[in-house]
């Protein structure tokens, strides 16, 4: 069975980054938001062995079966006047905000963003593309935006149904804490161990910020501890929630309070077929021997690096460009080990891929192979929510400055 689980916050959380720490030596801690997909795994697996302790010397082997297939964020309104009404139009689902976007610098009114209309040809580059995204303009300073798009605006965007979108800022408050490391010993603190921290409050002004995961596992206790110190979050299923419908004054039918729909975009019947890939979540790439990987070329089954044509899950596609965010370091401590885990690099949530399908008759699998699909290679990243991407059309007329 599968459940949507609402993870929301009860106080400040920090989730560490890759970068290493040192008490003592160091004395701030850098973080992460929002936090890899990783930190759910390993909060569920901590609940699932917390009930299970007779489980905990055979850990990994128990918790193999506990699956995340998708990870959304949750902005809902926090006026209590609103908020008991319990109205769906109060509960946003949320994605990151696609790297291909762009728009105007501060200053005018219209902060819409906007998809690149027109690709450049690179001149001397030792990226393996030979198109980059034309972001300039004559009269106007565009920026990346920070933040996330709505489940509408996300449809819009893969589906080529708008061409500018209102984006959602982020919801959390920066809150400085300082700490010190404490002797069990002597019950006292440690001396030159002062450290400082950014922890995140998930609420903004009258509105707050939750997790959303989708799982086949449902903890026994809905509370859960989350991020690199442990805070507790209040685990909710919303599953089954439902509102009722009022027809002509009457109640009737039910509708999901939560609804999260991705639309299956439309593959065109054009000769030449453009789509592109979304990650929503980070996504590891696990270096190919034969690939010059740098980290943010996708682990292809093959690729020339001069004609950038790749064979992906055995369909053949030539990469057009690619929009990757600064790689984030995903690793970790195992507990069983107690050793700390292989540092991985991996492209960060957003990233977009275009593609030129080469054979159209390989147009029926691109849909079955990857939308809403993990496109991770590695089970292990697969299982904890990493690389799930989804396709959308690419607008087969943008301009190509040769």
């Amino acid at each position: 069975m599968t459940y949507l689980l609402k993870l929301q916050a009860v106080d400040t959380l920090f989730f560490r980054d890759g970068k290493p720490f040192s008490m003592g030596d160091d004395t701030f801690a850098t973080g992460i938001f929002p936090p890899p997909p990783s930190v759910f795994h390993g909060a569920l697996c901590s609940a699932f062995l917390a009930d299970n302790l007779h489980l905990l010397s055979n850990a990994s082997t128990e918790t193999a079966s506990i699956e995340i297939t998708g990870i959304y964020y949750l902005k809902e309104e926090n006026d209590n006047r609103l908020y008991n009404k319990n109205e769906a139009s109060n509960l946003t689902p949320l994605l990151p905000i696609p790297l291909d976007l762009v728009h105007y610098k501060e200053g005018r009114k219209d902060r819409l963003s906007f998809a690149a209309e027109k690709l450049c040809k690179v001149v001397l580059s030792n990226v393996q593309v030979n198109s980059i995204a034309d972001h300039c303009d004559d009269e106007e300073q565009l920026e990346q935006p920070e933040g996330y798009l709505s489940i509408e605006e996300l449809n819009n965007y893969l589906q080529l149904d708008k061409v500018a979108f209102s984006i959602t800022d982020n919801l959390i408050n920066t809150e400085s804490k300082i700490g010190n490391a404490l002797n069990n010993e002597r019950q006292s603190t440690e001396e030159g161990h002062l450290y400082r921290v950014n922890m995140s409050r998930l609420e903004k002004e009258n509105q707050r910020f939750s997790f959303l995961l989708v799982t086949n596992f449902f903890p026994a206790s809905k509370w859960l501890r989350l991020g690199a110190e442990g805070k507790t979050v209040v685990c909710t299923d919303e599953t089954a929630k439902t509102l009722p419908l009022k027809q002509g004054g009457e109640e009737q039918n039910e509708k999901p309070l939560l609804s999260i729909d991705i639309k299956t975009p439309l593959v065109e019947e054009n000769d030449d077929v453009y789509f592109k890939i979304y990650f929503a979540t980070p996504c590891v790439f696990v270096p190919n021997t034969t690939i010059k990987n740098e980290g943010w070329l996708p682990d292809f089954d093959s690729y020339d690096a001069v004609t950038r044509i790749a064979v992906w899950k055995g369909i053949e596609m030539q990469l057009i460009t690619a929009f990757v965010g600064k790689p984030i370091s995903i690793g970790g401590f195992d507990l069983a080990t107690k050793k700390p885990k292989t540092m991985y690099r991996a492209i960060p949530a957003g990233s977009v891929y275009y593609f030129k399908l080469i054979n159209n008759s390989d147009k029926s699998k691109l849909l079955i192979n990857f939308h809403q699909k993990s496109l991770c290679r590695d089970p292990n990243f697969k299982k904890q929510g990493f690389g799930i991407a989804y396709m959308g059309n690419l607008n087969p007329n943008f301009n190509t400055n040769d």
